[in-house]
């Protein structure tokens, strides 16, 4: 898979990947217990983005990446020549 899905993804997903992402910050960053009615609607988006994504190919890691990417914590880096390197491009 390109990555360019990745760094751009259709439109289509776009709005799955808002609504999902919201209903995970919800939960685990703010520790909100969803209503039975969201927890459906999350249930029925995950769903639907995971059939959408997959047409297009997206593995499963992909997706979840698509979702979580802005949340997971940036790589740190060790500060050796070539991880310095990296930061001057």
């Amino acid at each position: 898979m390109s990555s360019s899905i990745l760094a751009y993804p259709k439109p289509e997903l776009i709005h799955y990947i808002d609504t999902i992402r919201d209903y995970a910050k919800r939960m685990l960053t703010e520790g909100e217990v969803l209503e039975a009615d969201e927890a459906a609607n999350q249930m029925a988006y995950t769903r639907d983005f995971l059939t959408t994504g997959g047409e297009y190919g997206l593995t499963e890691k992909e997706m979840v990446g698509l979702v979580l990417g802005e949340a997971s914590p940036k790589k740190r880096e060790c500060g050796c020549p070539s991880c310095n390197a990296r930061h001057q491009i």
